[in-house]
């Protein structure tokens, strides 16, 4: 049975607009199709959901897109449990889950979750969001288990009844687990080789998970605003080609303008304003002296859409030129 007749939206905000599934994929929409499964669509005027799923041998990787037009509520309801690490890409999101009450996923981190069949409310202001979940096989982490007291933990949460987060506190999707994500979605393999492959590579993202718990934790880990902030800071590191404005970060992770500045501010001594022109030209002078790639490379690679303006902004961060950096 094909994903678009096992899934199903609801607005319950707005029962009496329906949400159905679309014909084709409009071009302004083809930018969020990933390579690793067909995409389908299903859209309202409201908003719009674009979910893709592949599976193999108990494990799977789900990439939803929620492309909100209004204030919408949607409501799924899930068919089956799943063991999932759940990856909040773009955008920051409320989910009320019946058993846990508000859970808030913000962009930039992951959690742990033994997801049980159970109605979901989703709550968006209008903007784009991007959900990325990786599930694991009961085997994949039973092999583990032993090593894991955390995934020791995991196993007997199986049996249960309860939707329940297994990560005592979120994550930060860094670059390792990043970089894993992206190769996932583009699943750049022959099809006979990817259901392997799929395993594979969500099995790895299994142990670096448990790495990360397992490891050493800042001393902060537990304290749920800075996790925030080393969300924020992370998604600037990991994504300079995007000219940020604090107003729009302030709306991807649903906080005022104010307490990003000062939240920023607080936990990494130094404005955001002036961390955001630092990442790019430090980065720059690194690109412009080892790279060997031009100048205008180097500018769209760092979110300046006029090399005027990245040469412009060089100068008064570095006191000279690009071209006399190399």
């Amino acid at each position: 049975m094909s994903l678009i007749h096992t899934m199903e939206f609801v607005i319950a905000n707005a029962p009496s607009i329906h949400v159905v599934p679309a014909v084709a994929i409009p071009e302004a929409y083809r930018q969020y199709a990933q390579g690793f499964a067909q995409p389908y669509l299903f859209t309202s005027s409201k908003i719009d959901i674009m979910v893709q799923r592949y599976e193999t041998s108990g494990t799977s990787i789900v990439n939803i897109v929620f492309i909100a037009h209004e204030k919408s509520i949607v409501e799924t309801q899930l068919k089956r449990a799943f063991h999932v690490c759940s990856c909040m890409l773009q955008g920051t999101a409320e989910v009320f889950v019946r058993s846990m009450g508000k859970v808030l996923l913000y962009q930039g981190q992951f959690n742990l979750f033994e997801v049980k069949p159970e109605k979901l409310l989703l709550y968006f202001e209008p903007g784009v969001y991007e959900w990325q979940g990786i599930a694991f096989s009961r085997k994949q982490i039973s092999d583990l288990a032993e090593l894991s007291p955390m995934l020791n933990k995991w196993l007997p949460m199986m049996d249960g009844s309860k939707f329940v987060a297994v990560s005592k506190h979120s994550g930060i999707i860094r670059e390792e687990l990043g970089s894993r994500i992206r190769e996932l979605k583009k699943a750049a393999v022959p099809e006979k080789l990817k259901g392997l492959w799929m395993q594979h590579k969500i099995f790895e993202v299994l142990m670096w998970v448990v790495g990360y718990f397992e490891g050493e934790q800042p001393s902060d880990a537990g304290n749920s605003e800075f996790m925030l902030f080393a969300g924020i800071k992370s998604y600037i590191d990991q994504n300079l080609d995007i000219p940020h404005t604090i107003a729009e970060l302030a709306h991807m992770y649903n906080i005022s303008e104010s307490k990003i500045k000062k939240g920023f501010s607080k936990y990494y001594q130094i404005p955001i304003s002036k961390y955001l022109v630092k990442q790019r030209m430090e980065t720059a002078e690194r690109l412009v002296r080892e790279s060997g790639l031009s100048m205008n490379k180097i500018a769209y690679m760092l979110g300046y859409g006029y090399p005027a303006n990245f040469t412009r902004e060089y100068k008064k961060y570095h006191g000279k030129l690009p071209g006399a950096t190399r």
